[in-house]
């Protein structure tokens, strides 16, 4: 499934172009909001703040650009993933069929589930963090804590493509986009490993560079956005996978 979601993406990458684009002038804009902090080091404001004012300044704009992210992220992402899951649909990639226009009308529908979602997950992760207070009354709990953390973050991974995939409330995507999750994890996990491999090597890359100018960011946004991209195919394949199997639910309870 990861070599067929792999060979979709690079074959249809030319419809996901322009969304790499514009996530990509999102990131060069905070870059530019923020000074350069925004690349290496997002909490760098506070150790660059030479002063109480530049300090307030920063936090300010990083606030904001928090709350843009927040609103603004469910509209994307959900065209995003309604488009992928059309694509997907397809058994060959047809440039003609897909319609931006329609499915961008038809992703506001999702945008308040999407949003809600969204929330959710912030709140989950959130109280992982919160767990992680318990580092402070011995070190051994960090273990668990990490190990908690990565069981989340992978098993959450599809709830935001099954929302899409089957059109359903937030609460049913996390519950069965979870179920999914658990399902495929160790298909998840690796493949977010060798993201997060790669993304690492380019951003070691990058932090070696003296000076981090806007083409170097650019360019390490570029690869980390295309890579991100590629994990919302595959988990729209793993949703796909599962749809026969619906259907024969379906089919077999209106028998009964």
């Amino acid at each position: 499934m990861c070599k067929e979601a792999l060979e979709k993406y690079l074959k249809s990458f030319k419809l996901f172009l322009p969304f790499i684009l514009v996530k990509l002038a999102f990131e060069i804009s905070t870059f530019k909001v923020t000074n350069g902090n925004a690349l290496l080091d997002k909490y760098g404001f506070i150790k660059k703040g030479n002063s109480l004012p530049n300090m307030a300044s920063s936090i300010g704009n990083s606030i904001g650009i928090l709350l843009v992210s927040l609103f603004l992220a469910p509209l994307f992402y959900s065209f995003l993933q309604l488009i992928t899951k059309n694509i997907i649909k397809e058994e060959e990639v047809d440039y003609e069929k897909v319609n931006y226009k329609d499915s961008f009308r038809e992703s506001l529908r999702f945008y308040l589930r999407y949003l809600g979602l969204t929330i959710i997950i912030i709140f989950i992760f959130g109280g992982i963090m919160l767990c992680s207070l318990l580092v402070m009354i011995h070190p051994i709990f960090i273990v668990g804590v990490v190990i908690l953390a990565i069981y989340i973050g992978v098993t959450i991974t599809p709830c935001t493509s099954y929302l899409i995939h089957y059109d359903t409330s937030a609460e049913e995507a996390l519950s069965k986009g979870r179920a999914l999750g658990k399902k495929y994890f160790w298909s998840i996990f690796f493949v977010g490993l060798i993201s997060g491999i790669i993304n690492s090597i380019v951003n070691a890359i990058a932090k070696g560079s003296s000076n981090t100018n806007i083409i170097t960011f650019a360019v390490v946004s570029f690869i980390s956005i295309t890579i991100e991209l590629y994990m919302y195919v595959f988990t729209m394949y793993i949703c796909r996978e599962e749809e026969p199997l619906s259907k024969d639910r379906l089919q077999s309870a209106e028998d009964n």
